[in-house]
């Protein structure tokens, strides 16, 4: 995941996703992946933090971290169908996992500009 990891042009946005066959190779459970997103939110200058998470073929799990003041969970997940705290949220969108990426890293984007 870490060895994927990208940042935005201006280092506010970092992300990284973890697919079934990368799940598979390393002989772990979802449940492993519970705090690697928080490891993306240490990187200094990021304020949003996004770990993608490749549930099914048409299925991605999305867990989002912020820095304060960013509301994470008000900026990007409600407006998704998902929900949490200011700092911690997440959604679940009926997409692959590209397209679902590109949808919540686009939103990410856009508020962060207006932050």
């Amino acid at each position: 995941i870490l060895a994927n990891l990208q940042t935005s042009p201006d280092g506010r946005l970092a992300w990284s996703c973890l697919t079934r066959d990368m799940l598979a190779d390393a002989e772990a459970t979802w449940a492993d992946d519970v705090n690697i997103v928080n490891y993306l939110l240490q990187i200094r200058g990021v304020t949003v933090a996004v770990l993608a998470q490749q549930r099914e073929d048409a299925v991605t799990k999305f867990s989002l971290r912020s820095n304060p003041p960013f509301n994470v969970a008000e900026r990007v997940a409600v407006p998704l169908g998902g929900g949490g705290h200011s700092c911690a949220a997440g959604v679940t969108l009926n997409l692959p996992l590209e397209e679902a990426l590109a949808k919540v890293l686009a939103l990410a984007e856009a508020a962060l500009k207006d932050a």
